[in-house]
């Protein structure tokens, strides 16, 4: 009969293991980050650049001719929004004031529901509505300020993507030379599903921001919002990042409303729009677009936001669902970590006896990996 110790050694080694992977981590922000952006991308341009590899013959001007593609839309992007952008830096000053003039009013009205007296309401307006009409001027000054570092960021991000997608054959052998013979072939197994499965997660969350997109700007439209694309645009990108950019998305044209047509209807208008449009992205499109073999519950979401965010700040934050999909992907197929991805399902709390049923066995004890057998 086999006898199990706890092995010290194996627990200390696997501490020290997530302790100099996080100290890692956190250090190798300016490099990792742009790093882990390209590969992403690097997954979307794949498909186009082997089209244009077979029509040119040639894989450098394949991937040259996909990057320079990618670009060509990005600069189309950034031209459009740099054109609305400008209307509203231009006019900074006055909307400011008007915001100001709206949350004024929205507050008095408030006060007077709560049955506070209008010198109370004065009061706490002067000493608090002057600070919250700051941030949008520190936000922008923060922004200008890190540009530099964005810029670089990007450049480097655009020579690794270049190398990824030109050297993808030789990284796809290494990563499959390191099983033996044996596992050879169920990890090249692995390794292909892991890449189908992203492939496919990244171009539904790209074809989720473009439905989104549209959905906002139609919306924003209708409402009678000025530069709709600009806003519907901005929420759907902000929709990357999730719940807080979902709630940004939706509250910074509510402000631009409020700022524009004072404590009216528009407001109100544009946040129950937006209300409404994240119902049917949460519960008809993401589900039926993107699917729900990477689909993550909400408690898994917002632990990995605050850790990405708590690392690499607002990247980490972006990057934090994907490299959770991916992390997921590589669980199910590692059979003592299959247990472990079932708590990432977004479907968890309809599947409370799959672990009674289908996981109460040895093999998918994660103690095991602590124990020594002798």
């Amino acid at each position: 009969m086999n006898h199990f110790t706890f092995s010290i050694l194996r627990f200390a080694a696997f501490l020290l293991s997530i302790i100099l992977s996080g100290y890692l981590i956190i250090i190798g922000k300016p490099i990792l980050a742009p790093l882990i952006f390209s590969a992403f991308l690097a997954f979307l341009l794949k498909p186009y650049s082997a089209w244009l590899e077979n029509r040119t013959g040639n894989r450098m001007w394949g991937v040259i001719l996909s990057i320079l593609s990618m670009l060509s839309v990005i600069f189309g992007l950034i031209l459009l929004f740099g054109m609305q952008l400008g209307k509203i830096i231009g006019n900074f000053d006055d909307i400011s004031k008007k915001l100001n003039e709206g949350l004024q009013q929205g507050f008095r009205l408030i006060g007077n529901l709560l049955g506070m007296r209008g010198s109370q309401v004065e009061d706490w307006l002067t000493d608090n509505l002057s600070s919250w009409a700051d941030i949008p001027t520190q936000i922008l000054t923060s922004g200008l300020g890190s540009s530099a570092y964005v810029l670089g960021s990007i450049l480097l991000c655009l020579i690794f993507v270049f190398f990824l997608l030109l050297y993808r054959t030789s990284f796809y052998q290494f990563l499959l030379y390191q099983f033996d013979e044996d596992a050879r072939k169920k990890g090249g197994l692995m390794m292909r599903k892991v890449v189908k499965i992203t492939k496919e997660y990244l171009n539904g969350l790209l074809l989720v921001i473009l439905i989104l997109a549209s959905l906002n700007t139609l919306g924003l439209y209708i409402i009678g919002i000025e530069l709709a694309l600009f806003w519907g645009i901005l929420g759907a990108c902000l929709a990357i990042i999730p719940y807080i950019g979902t709630t940004l998305g939706g509250l910074l044209p509510a402000m631009y409303a409020l700022a524009n047509y004072g404590f009216t209807w528009h407001p109100l208008a544009v946040i129950i729009f937006y209300i409404f449009v994240q119902s049917i992205e949460g519960n008809i499109i993401t589900p039926k677009v993107v699917g729900k073999s990477v689909r993550i519950n909400p408690f898994v979401a917002i632990l990995a936001l605050l850790i990405g965010g708590a690392l690499w700040g607002i990247a980490g934050m972006i990057l934090a669902l994907p490299i959770m999909a991916v992390i997921k992907i590589f669980m199910t197929n590692v059979e003592l970590l299959q247990p472990v991805s079932e708590l990432f399902r977004d479907d968890l709390y309809q599947r409370e006896d799959v672990f009674r049923e289908k996981y109460d066995d040895d093999r998918y004890r994660i103690l095991n990996y602590f124990r020594r057998q002798e």
